[in-house]
């Protein structure tokens, strides 16, 4: 782990318009704190030094979380279950058995 392990998790969160819970080991508490991260990559909360406990609050009515729950979540779950792509599908018994050549 280093330092900029807090800046990757919170570019994930970002990209994929996800909230990320970072849990660092007490060993690495120089380096980034432990802390919740929001879709938007904005850190809602963080363990301060001393800390054994951390609480965020996430307001679903907030306009900066609209995206990620009315959006992309919903799209998601529809990727998920297989929807989305589904009229692209390729139906071809190279693509099912992929032991054969």
């Amino acid at each position: 782990m280093d330092a900029v392990f807090a800046i990757k998790a919170r570019s994930h969160a970002a990209i994929n318009n996800y909230w990320i819970g970072l849990s660092a080991p007490a060993q690495t508490a120089e380096l980034f704190p432990s802390a919740l991260i929001g879709p938007d990559g904005i850190t809602i909360a963080q363990v301060q030094p001393g800390d054994d406990l951390m609480i965020g609050e996430m307001d679903k009515a907030d306009p900066a979380f609209r995206v990620a729950l009315d959006l992309a979540r919903p799209w998601r779950a529809r990727a998920r279950a297989g929807h989305i792509y589904a009229s692209r599908r390729v139906e071809d018994p190279r693509s099912t058995d992929r032991t054969s050549r």
